[in-house]
C-alpha cells in the first residue's frame, strides 16, 4: 500500500487575492480540491493551525494519479 502526503497551507490559496470576489473564487477552488481529496480517501492526520497534513493510502493507479495531480507526494512504497 502506498501512502501519499500533502501539507496544505490554506494561506497560500489567498496570497494573490486582492478583492472579495477573488477570495470567493479561491475558497471555491480550495473546497473543490478538498472534495477531490476526500473522494480519494484522504484524511487529515495533523493540524497546527497553519499547516494541515493530509494523507491517503492506495494501490489503485487511478487514485494515485489523482493524488499526484493534487500535489500529494509519496511517503513510502
Amino acid at each position: 500500500m502506498n501512502t501519499y502526503r500533502l501539507t496544505l497551507q490554506p494561506r497560500e490559496y489567498f496570497e494573490e487575492t486582492k478583492t472579495l470576489n477573488e477570495a470567493i473564487m479561491e475558497a471555491e477552488g480550495m473546497g473543490n480540491d478538498l472534495k477531490r481529496m476526500l473522494a480519494c480517501g484522504a484524511e487529515i492526520t495533523s493540524s497546527d493551525g497553519t499547516n494541515i497534513i493530509i494523507e491517503a493510502q492506495t494501490q489503485d493507479p487511478k487514485t494515485m494519479g489523482e493524488l499526484k495531480a493534487l500535489r500529494f507526494e509519496i511517503v513510502n512504497d
